[in-house]
């Protein structure tokens, strides 16, 4: 019973504390058939699960986007 009740804790901490700040790029390429000429070899960024709130600075928002933003995408979803 300690050990579900420490794992419990812990998992809660890690949800509340870490999870929320792991910030994670990830390159790959897409190839899609069909896709228009004029979209070929470009980059898109999409963007998901972003936890705002009061709970985050708006430092750590502004942050995230600069690094997204360093990829010099030309579409972001």
């Amino acid at each position: 019973m300690w050990a579900a009740g420490g794992m419990s804790l812990g998992l809660g901490i890690y949800a509340w504390k870490v999870a929320p700040y792991r910030l994670e790029f990830v390159e790959r390429p897409l190839p899609i058939h069909g896709l228009p000429k004029a979209l070929g070899g470009k980059r898109l960024i999409q963007i998901s699960d972003m936890h705002v709130g009061n709970r985050f600075p708006y430092s750590y928002l502004m942050e995230s986007m600069q690094k997204a933003r360093a990829y010099a995408p030309e579409l972001v979803v």
